[in-house]
């Protein structure tokens, strides 16, 4: 009980600031509350015999880590993903909208997100380790028309553990790559490729986008919006 209650400030803590000294004796006790892939990677930071390397940010996303956003980076890019570094992303990643924050309306996402420019979705599955969302390099509104473009993409993680499980499917180009009528949250592809339904239920069905891995209907545990803004 006490871990679901400390998960959304778990990202607000700057726990690289903390001092090895008191987070062995204050913080580590306590690892069976922390995700198992923060505490690994902190302890790992620590025992680092040259720490005045560059900190990484504070991760903004409860979802994914902030190694994920670098990924993500080098897939707008459109660079080698097998390649990435945290010190080096070329963008900020504002946090706009979090449906467990915010509320799953429809409505709060527009409020929320529209007019904001490019922005990355980011979904968590719903009993599955799999994180999956995409990339629109225009704003999202209300006016019911389509955006052609080459640069949005679909991602999925299948594990979210495993940055190498990473698949990625780009807008085949066609005027159907970005959609967002009132009655939809995001929603890429004239073939549905990835749509957040009113009822809070997703469907993927490719057609706009080269084929991902997204299952066909979902819920989510939560989904995350950022804007993407270049640095």
């Amino acid at each position: 009980m006490m871990k679901e209650r400390l998960s959304k400030f778990i990202p607000l803590i700057r726990f690289y600031h903390i001092s090895s000294e008191d987070f062995l004796l204050k913080v580590h006790p306590f690892k069976k509350l922390l995700p198992d892939d923060l505490n690994n990677d902190i302890l790992v930071y620590h025992m680092k015999p040259n720490k005045n390397l560059r900190q990484p940010p504070r991760c903004a996303s409860i979802i994914i880590k902030y190694s994920h956003f670098s990924i993500l980076a080098r897939l707008i890019e459109k660079k080698d993903t097998s390649i990435y570094d945290i010190s080096s992303i070329p963008y900020n990643f504002k946090l706009l909208y979090r449906s467990s924050r915010d509320g799953n309306e429809i409505s709060t996402f527009h409020k929320n997100c529209d007019k904001m420019g490019s922005t990355i979705v980011i979904a968590k599955i719903k009993n599955s380790n799999q994180i999956v969302g995409g990339y629109n390099p225009f704003h999202w509104d209300v006016n019911g028309l389509w955006k052609s473009s080459n640069d949005s993409f679909l991602f999925s993680f299948k594990d979210v553990s495993k940055f190498q499980s990473v698949i990625i499917g780009y807008s085949k180009g066609d005027p159907y790559s970005i959609h967002c009528g009132i009655g939809y949250g995001p929603m890429f592809g004239i073939g549905m490729d990835l749509v957040c339904n009113a009822n809070g239920i997703w469907t993927s069905e490719s057609s706009s986008y080269t084929k991902t891995d997204i299952p066909s209907i979902f819920e989510v545990d939560d989904y995350e919006v950022f804007q993407v803004i270049k640095k």
